[in-house]
């Protein structure tokens, strides 16, 4: 089957050939800033959407050595003070990230679980639409226990974030992504449906669709956690 694909959509996808030319993966956060920073002001893109996740801090600069020297054995030297003031917001990977997404359209990605004991890792941000909204109505959603989301000055300075958790059909092919996910009871939309709401600056208005319309959004099959599917990614990959 031949899918007609817009040319307004780019995938840019980090490859082998990008590993050997930049850096093993994870790339620190100030290259991940400097690739926001090209798409918006070099490529005027309109908006960016990450299927990866954020999760852990970047200190691949040697940032946390910086500091603890200004909390320990320089502590009460003047003069590498003045030198720590100057340097550590070069070294703040993460602060530079964040301070690269802020303002701008950038959505970020998070994934969520379902396996025993799963864990919420980091943050994201409130669900698109309350607990209780769907009640007495006979639907069914994916739902999940746990999260593996993104620091939470990312989640802060993001414009939204959706999961990108996959539906695994029983011969191991992803075909669809749930656009609307549970956890808590309360309701989580998918990166794709983040990206266009962001983009079209939709709010979420009052649920009136049928069971019928709202099928094509929504499955009954029993989610399978990424973290438990050999057919799906996993979350060490995404966490970054």
């Amino acid at each position: 089957m031949v899918i007609d694909r817009s040319p307004r959509i780019v995938v840019v996808d980090i490859d082998e050939r990008s590993l050997q030319e930049v850096a093993r993966w994870p790339w620190p956060r100030d290259v991940m800033a400097r690739i926001v920073r090209t798409l918006f002001e070099t490529y005027q893109v309109a908006i960016v959407g990450f299927d990866v996740v954020f999760a852990e801090a970047d200190y691949s600069s040697g940032i946390r050595s910086l500091d603890a020297l200004a909390r320990e054995q320089m502590k009460g030297v003047p003069e590498f003070r003045e030198i720590y003031q100057r340097l550590r917001p070069a070294l703040d990977n993460d602060g530079q990230f964040a301070e690269a997404i802020k303002g701008r359209l950038v959505v970020l990605g998070y994934y969520l679980s379902s396996e025993e004991g799963a864990k919420r890792i980091a943050t994201i941000p409130p669900p698109v639409l309350p607990k209780g909204t769907f009640s007495g109505r006979n639907i069914s959603f994916t739902t999940w226990d746990g999260y593996g989301g993104n620091l939470a000055a990312f989640t802060q300075n993001a414009a939204s974030a959706g999961h990108f958790n996959p539906v695994v059909d029983f011969d191991g092919v992803v075909r669809r992504v749930p656009i609307i996910a549970q956890l808590d009871g309360a309701y989580y939309e998918a990166l794709s449906l983040a990206v266009v709401r962001a983009r079209t600056k939709t709010s979420t208005a009052p649920v009136t669709c049928s069971r019928s319309q709202l099928g094509r959004y929504v499955t009954k099959q029993k989610p399978r956690s990424p973290t438990s599917s050999a057919s799906a990614a996993t979350p060490p990959p995404w966490r970054k």
